[in-house]
């Protein structure tokens, strides 16, 4: 019983030893791999920081910023040690640029706005300026078409006249002509009963001396004996 109890308790013990074993093995692995990854992780960093270096000395020294530069990077001084530490003069001059651009942006904003009033006024005065000139425009068009319409009424009075005195002239010439004597008074004159006046020398002081008038039958003129021979005569009488 002795030997099979012993090698009964000796697989366990057996088995422990093995996991056991195992356990370091593992352990080691894990310990290398970290071991590995944390050299490989440095190598990354050395040759980043080589680079930026490298880099670093291209630069100018007008390019060149302080790595922790509170004007750049103002959340560093909050992550540091001395984050409670009450800033500089120069910190102060530092940190005041950010509020000089924008007050300068702020000026900008309101140079602009002036800009675009003054834009909007400007456009305005152009707008009041072509309606201005298309009203004098329209004035002046008016204006012509007015002193033409004037001159040319002028010009219809002036013909309407020349024409009535033209006519006129017509008229009278007409009338003249149709009140000379068409009549030869070759014929026999008849005697006018009563007193009446010889149309030829009616006003005469002896208009009435001789009372005996004749009127011819042709153009019914009334002459006394003297003008009514003179006008079988042919004599022209006034």
């Amino acid at each position: 019983m002795a030997p099979a109890a012993a090698m009964a308790l000796a697989k366990p013990i057996s088995n422990i030893s093995a996991s056991y074993e195992e356990t370091k093995s593992l352990e080691l692995g894990l310990a290398q791999l970290h071991h590995t990854s944390r050299i490989k992780g440095e190598l990354d960093a050395l040759e980043k920081t080589q680079l930026s270096d490298n880099n670093w000395g291209i630069l100018s020294d007008s390019d060149k910023l302080p790595e922790y530069d509170p004007q750049h990077c103002p959340g560093v001084c909050a992550s540091t040690d001395n984050a409670l530490t009450p800033l500089t003069m120069q910190q102060a001059d530092r940190l005041s640029p950010p509020l000089c651009l924008q007050s300068t942006h702020t000026q900008a904003k309101g140079v602009k706005s002036e800009v675009a009033r003054f834009d909007a006024v400007l456009e305005k005065i152009q707008e009041q300026k072509m309606l201005v000139e298309r009203l004098a425009a329209r004035q002046a068009v008016t204006r012509k078409q007015q002193e033409e319409v004037s001159k040319k009424a002028e010009v219809a009075k002036a013909e309407t006249d020349q024409l009535q005195r033209r006519t006129q002239a017509s008229v009278t010439h007409s009338q003249s002509y149709t009140q000379a004597p068409l009549c030869s008074h070759q014929v026999f004159w008849t005697k006018v009963a009563g007193r009446s006046r010889c149309e030829y020398h009616s006003y005469s002081p002896r208009g009435y001396r001789n009372p005996f008038r004749f009127r011819c039958p042709g153009c019914n003129t009334i002459a006394c004996g003297l003008c009514m021979k003179k006008l079988k005569r042919g004599d022209a009488l006034s």
